[in-house]
Formats: C-alpha cells, structure tokens, sequence
C-alpha cells in the first residue's frame, strides 16, 4: 500500500495523464484548487479522495486504503479501463503512463499537416464494441479488424517489417518501451480523449521478449487492435494494460456470456494473429488450407510461416490451426514439440529505436495546458472534417437515387462517434444535417442509431427531431399517422 504523499502524488500523475490542470480538475469535482493540491501534496481528505474516485472510476474503499483500482460499477466510463481483472496495477506505473500519453500528444500536436493526416487515418478506422457472446466470436471479429486495417494500409498478405515503425510513421502512434513496476505488466495501451493521441508501451524488463524478440511484434499488435477499435466514454482517457498474452486463452470453450472486457481481450489476440499471419499471405505461402493431419507437414507449415512472418512459434501454430491449414486434431502433438532455433533471417522486433521518456525532461517537455489542447484541438478538427466529408459522401448516393448507401454511411459515421465517445462531434454533424435533402428512410436510420445516445447529445439530438419531422411533413409528405408512429418510435 502506498504512504500518504505516495498516493497524493501518484493522484497528481494520474491527473496529468487525463490531461487536466489543476483548476480545470478542481472545478470538475466541484472542489477548491487548493483543497486538491493539498491532497496530491499527501494531506489526505476523504471527501475529495471520494470526488477523485468517482472522476477517475477508481474503488474508493482501495483508494482510501493506497491501491489502485476500478470500480466495479465502471464499465468504460473511467481512465482505468482494465481489460480483464488485472488486480495488480502498481500505482508507480502512474508517472510512466502519464508520460507515455504526453509523448504521443506532443507527436499529434507538433506533427502538423502530416501529423494531421497521420490522426486522420487513424481516425477513419470506427470503434466497435466486441462480438459475443462467445470469446471465439470475438477472436473472428479480431481477424476482420485485422483485414480492414491492412486494406486501410495498403499492406495485402506482405510481412510487416518494423511494426514499431508501421506504429508511429503510418498510424500516428507513439511506441514507448520504458521500466513497469506492476507485476506481470508486459504491455499497455492509452488512448487520450477524443482519440487525440494514443500509445502503445512495452515493459522494458520483460525476459521472455529478451528472449525472443518477435513478441514485441505480437505485444504491439495486440495494444494496436486497443487503441483502434475498444469503445471509449465522452471526454475520457482510455487504459488498457496486459501480462502476459497467452494465445491459447481465445479459443472460446466454456466462455459463453464472457464480461465485454473478455471478449475485447480476445479480439485483439485474433487481431494480432491475423494482422501478422494475414490469411491471404498465408495462401500465398502455403496455398489453400487443406486441414493437414500429417505432423511433419504441419511442423513444416508452421515453420516457414514463421520464419516468412517473423512471428513466434506458439501464435503461428495457433493461427494456423484456426484458419484450418493445420488439422485441430495435431494440438496435443503441437504442443509438445520444441520450439525450433530462430531463423538468422528472423524480421526484428522493432529495429528503430522507441522513444524513451528521458527525452522529454531532456527536452524540457513537461504536461501542459498546450500540448493537451493542441492535440485534442487537431483531433476534433479531423473528426469535423471527416464528418463533412462524410454527409457530402451519403448526399451524393442520395443524387445517385442511392439511399440505402445513404444510410449505411451515415450510421457507421454516428456509430464511430457514438462508440469512442465523441459526442461533441457528434452533435455538431446531426446540426449540419439538412433533413430536406435526404429522404425518410435515411433520416430514421441516423434517428434510430443516436437514439441509445439520445440523453449524452440532448439539445442537439431534440433539434435534430423537429427538423426531421417538420421535413417529412412539408418536404416528405408523409401522412400525419407515418409521422407519429416514427415520433413514438425514435423520439
């Protein structure tokens, strides 16, 4: 457990990581800014431990008590979005996390217009929330989100070289290897809010990755399935921290009814498996999966995979076996063969240097005010832009007598926002949609979809209601009974 100034100074780390001042978390928990910085000075007072707990979704009986951890009544809503029940969170971890997440906004903030680009693309791929209830439905989702971001990339079945690079040069995300002192920890994954800036951090001593370099590839593909496509809450950090990420816990027996968290933990192993191991390279490598029984040509299989890919041998048996080149009835055999010596033409891990948070204190770059705007001021400008780009996109399938596709845009564009908790975006866009130039069915459909959003969006989504029906009253002229029963419907 931690001392007084241990757990007041560890809540001032974890206030920077959210990205708040002093006065702008004081004045979120209705507090005086001298009360709380007292608190993170170590002069503990349990009325402001208990506003602090609430704003960050921590237990506040294990707040109280020096120990980090999330509410059970938080789901998403909270920076301490644990994937799984990780009940060893070191609470020194805080300032290294917090630093993390500095270093990936200054990457948004002083990237400029290729920084804007970058956060574009990172952008366009939508939040969802994992497929259940089996974790083997979610692993399979994990392989689509794989497939959609290799498209997005351009990479079809080629072999990623340096994933850290593909990281921070295509995606816009920060790759940080730094010391964790929470047992176990050996990956994690922060994304700031309104999907600003994001990182993905890697436990410096971990002896398995010393070991065998490839998992780095494995651990930065997991976080990057985390940062992409976890659902968020309005106006929150997101955190996901994992040990050891053990391939064979996704295979879905006796998982039925799974927790979200669970089933977002088996997407992104099925998403590091498939975005490492792409199917369609695969065919290229090995030809059509004929389900192989013969043990010396499974190993082979698995061998040049390996060595083609760059991957360890436990995640290329695995993905080999569920994409059905290798017959399930070989798993105990599998299992017990040695894992062979690595290949001297093995890809590496990360060839470029991550970044290492000494640089900045070496730099003088310390949490400020700037650096959190900044980023999130360039986030919610792309996002702006998207959107635009977006309604021009479903106007245009209206003029081509296309409303279904209407549709289908406009409520993956609402679901994305409503998923990574942009409402201020989302409301913005729902203000610029002219109901009198797009037909009934693809009004409803954007009704239907902000409908479980309905209370977040508020006055935005009521003005939204009275244009849509005024529209389909004068532009529409659907008869006053359509009209009602849409109102009693979505309203």
């Amino acid at each position: 457990m931690l001392t007084q100034n241990e757990l007041g100074a560890a809540l001032g780390e974890l206030r920077e990581l959210v990205g708040l001042s002093t006065d702008e978390c004081s004045a979120r928990i209705g507090v005086a800014a001298q009360d709380l910085q007292r608190v993170e000075q170590g002069h503990l007072d349990m009325s402001v431990i208990e506003q602090l707990a609430q704003l960050y979704g921590l237990d506040v009986d294990d707040l109280s008590d020096g120990a980090f951890r999330a509410s059970e009544d938080t789901r998403g809503a909270t920076v301490f979005l644990l994937q799984g029940a990780y009940q060893e969170f070191d609470a020194g971890d805080i300032a290294t996390l917090s630093r993390a997440i500095l270093a990936a906004r200054y990457m948004t903030s002083l990237g400029g217009s290729e920084g804007a680009a970058l956060l574009r693309t990172r952008l366009e791929l939508v939040p969802t929330p994992a497929a259940g209830p089996w974790r083997a439905d979610a692993a399979r989702q994990g392989y689509l989100l794989a497939r959609e971001v290799r498209r997005k990339l351009a990479l079809e079945g080629e072999p990623l070289a340096d994933i850290g690079e593909l990281l921070e040069e295509r995606l816009g995300i920060a790759v940080v290897v730094e010391s964790l002192k929470s047992p176990h920890l050996r990956a994690a994954s922060i994304v700031d809010a309104g999907r600003a800036a994001a990182a993905a951090v890697l436990g410096a001593a971990d002896p398995e990755r010393e070991a065998n370099p490839a998992l780095a590839r494995v651990y930065l593909a997991h976080e990057l399935c985390h940062i992409l496509f976890d659902p968020a809450a309005p106006g929150m950090v997101r955190l996901a921290l994992d040990d050891r990420l053990d391939t064979r816990r996704s295979r879905g027996r006796g998982s039925f009814g799974s927790s979200q968290d669970a089933l977002l933990e088996s997407r992104a192993k099925g998403f590091a498996a498939e975005f490492l191991l792409p199917h369609q390279g695969l065919v290229q490598l090995l030809g059509t999966p004929a389900d192989t029984c013969v043990l010396a040509e499974a190993r082979t299989m698995i061998q040049r995979a390996r060595e083609h890919f760059g991957t360890p041998q436990e995640i290329a048996a695995n993905h080999l076996e569920n994409l059905g080149f290798v017959s399930k009835d070989l798993r105990l055999e599998l299992g017990r063969l040695p894992a062979p010596p690595a290949p001297a033409t093995r890809l590496p891990g990360m060839s470029k240097p991550p970044i290492r948070l000494e640089r900045l204190s070496a730099h003088g770059l310390t949490m400020t005010k700037n650096a959190v705007l900044e980023a999130r001021n360039m986030a919610a400008q792309v996002v702006s832009e998207i959107g635009s780009d977006v309604l021009g996109s479903a106007l245009a399938a209206v003029g081509r007598n296309r409303p279904l596709e209407a549709t289908d845009k406009l409520v993956d564009l609402f679901d994305g926002l409503l998923a990574s908790g942009q409402l201020k975006a989302a409301s913005r866009i729902l203000e610029e949609l002219d109901p009198s130039k797009f037909p009934p069915g693809v009004l409803t459909g954007v009704l239907a979809v902000t409908l479980p959003a309905k209370t977040e969006l508020g006055e935005a989504r009521t003005k939204y209601f009275d244009r849509v029906r005024v529209a389909l009253a004068a532009t529409w002229q659907l008869p006053q009974d359509r009209i009602e029963a849409i109102e009693k419907r979505l309203r």
